[in-house]
C-alpha cells in the first residue's frame, strides 16, 4: 500500500516552480548579505519551495548549505550548530581542493566559536529568559556598533565577523560565486531557540557574502521574541523580524489547480470525481499541502479496509467519510463533539434553516457553539449542504476514523 510521503515533492505537484524561479533570480541578482524569509503555516510547503530554489541555484555555481534546525533542538547551542554546519561545508571544499591552510583556518575559527558559545551563552542555551542585563550582548548588537565598547564580547564579535567574512571569500574565490544557507524546520524548534538562530545570522554572519533563506512560521518567532525579551517592552516583535529579514515571502496556501493536481495522486480515492468533496477538501485543509496529504493517505487506508470487508463505497459514503476525516483534521474539538453526538452536523444544518434567534438556540449546546464561533467551521459545514449526516449514517465512519487517524 503506497501512501504519499511527508517530504518535499520532487514533481512539484504543488505548483511552486514559478515562485522558485523568481526567488532564485532575486537571490542571484541581490548583493549579500541578504536574508529571505519563506513564511507559511505548518505544512504549507516551505521545504518544498526551498528545495526547488536550491535546485535552480546549484547549476549557477552557488555553494549551498542546509541547516535543519530541529535536529539540534536540545542537543547543542543551536546558533553555534548553525555556524558549525557552514564550517563543515567549508572543510569539505578545503579537502576537495587539498588546501591544508584553508582547512586549518576553518578549524581554528570553529574551535574559537565553540569555546565562546560554551563560555558566554550557556545560560541562554539552557532556556532561561534574557534579562535587561543581557541586552548589551544581543539586542544592542542589532544596531551598528559605535566603537565605544571594547568589552570582550564586542572584541570577539568584531574579530569573528572579519574571520568569517575572509573564510567565505576563500571558499568562493574570485569566481563571483556566492554562499546560500537554507535554514529549515525553524518553526519546529522552541520559539526561543528559533530566535537564537536569527540572532546568530544578524550578529555573527552579517558581514560575509552569504544569503540566508529561512523557512519559518512567523508567529513562532514572535512568540520567541516575546519570551526572550519580556523585560524589554520597547522591543517589538515585528520590528525585530524586519531587522533580520529583508525579503519576506508568504505562502498563502495552494491554488485550486495545485490542489487538484495533488488530488490526482495515482492511489487517490474517488473524491477526485466529486466536486462537492473537492470543495470540502479545500475548505477543510485551507489548501495546506500537509493536511491534504494526510487526508489522501487516511482516505486511501479506510477505502482499502472497506474493500477488504466486502463493502464498496457509494458516492454518499465518499462524502460522509470525507466530512468526518476533514473535521478530524481541521476541527479536532468539533470532531470530539461529533463523536459524542453523531447528529451534530444535522443539528447545525437544521438550526441554520430554522428562523428565530440563533443565540437562544445554541446557548445550551456547547458543541454547536463551537461551530458557530468559528467562521471557518461555519463555512465548511454550510458547504456540506444536503448531504444526509444523521446518526444512523455517520456512526460507522466515525468509528472507522478513530482507528484511521491519530489525533
Amino acid at each position: 500500500m503506497q501512501l504519499l510521503q511527508d517530504i518535499p515533492d520532487p514533481n512539484d505537484r504543488l505548483g511552486f516552480s514559478p515562485m522558485a524561479d523568481i526567488l532564485s533570480d532575486v537571490i542571484l541578482e541581490t548583493d549579500s548579505p541578504f536574508t529571505v524569509g519563506i513564511y507559511g503555516d505548518w505544512g504549507s510547503g516551505k521545504t518544498t519551495l526551498m528545495t526547488l530554489i536550491d535546485e535552480r541555484l546549484r547549476p549557477k555555481r552557488v555553494e549551498t548549505v542546509w541547516f535543519n534546525a530541529w535536529r539540534y533542538e536540545g542537543k547543542d547551542v543551536i546558533w553555534n550548530a548553525l555556524i558549525q554546519s557552514i564550517f563543515f561545508r567549508m572543510k569539505e571544499v578545503a579537502k576537495q581542493r587539498g588546501d591544508e591552510g584553508f582547512k586549518k583556518r576553518i578549524a581554528d575559527a570553529a574551535k574559537n566559536l565553540a569555546w565562546f558559545a560554551a563560555r558566554r551563552f550557556i545560560g541562554t542555551a539552557t532556556g532561561r529568559a534574557v534579562t535587561a542585563s543581557d541586552l548589551d550582548g544581543i539586542a544592542d548588537a542589532l544596531t551598528p556598533l559605535n566603537g565605544a565598547d571594547n568589552s570582550e564580547y564586542f572584541e570577539f564579535l568584531n574579530q569573528f565577523e572579519m574571520t568569517f567574512s575572509r573564510l567565505v571569500e576563500d571558499l568562493l574565490g574570485d569566481t563571483g560565486e556566492r554562499l546560500v544557507v537554507f535554514v529549515d524546520d525553524l518553526d519546529r524548534c522552541l520559539p526561543e531557540n528559533a530566535v537564537e538562530v536569527l540572532e546568530a545570522i544578524k550578529l555573527y554572519l552579517d558581514k560575509g557574502n552569504v544569503t540566508f533563506v529561512i523557512g519559518v512560521e512567523p508567529e513562532v518567532v514572535r512568540d520567541g521574541i516575546r519570551f526572550r525579551y519580556r523585560d524589554n517592552e520597547s522591543l517589538r516583535d515585528k520590528e525585530y523580524l524586519e531587522k533580520i529579514v529583508q525579503l519576506p515571502f508568504s505562502l498563502r496556501g495552494l491554488s485550486h489547480a495545485s490542489v487538484l493536481r495533488l488530488l490526482e495522486y495515482k492511489k487517490a480515492g474517488r473524491y477526485r470525481e466529486d466536486e462537492l468533496v473537492q470543495k470540502l477538501i479545500i475548505l477543510g485543509t485551507r489548501s495546506n499541502p500537509r493536511r491534504i496529504k494526510r487526508f489522501i493517505n487516511t482516505f486511501h487506508v479506510v477505502e482499502r479496509v472497506e474493500e477488504l470487508s466486502g463493502r464498496n463505497l457509494t458516492s454518499d459514503d465518499v462524502r460522509r467519510l470525507s466530512i468526518v476525516l476533514l473535521t478530524q483534521i481541521r476541527f479536532p474539538r468539533i470532531y470530539d463533539f461529533l463523536f459524542d453526538n453523531p447528529n451534530l452536523i444535522s443539528d447545525f444544518a437544521e438550526l441554520r434553516r430554522t428562523p428565530g434567534d440563533l443565540n437562544s438556540k445554541i446557548e445550551k449546546r456547547s458543541d454547536l457553539a463551537e461551530i458557530f464561533l468559528n467562521d471557518s467551521a461555519v463555512e465548511f459545514f454550510d458547504a456540506v449542504g444536503s448531504v444526509d449526516c444523521s446518526e444512523a449514517l455517520m456512526s460507522h465512519w466515525l468509528r472507522i476514523s478513530q482507528v484511521a487517524i491519530d489525533k
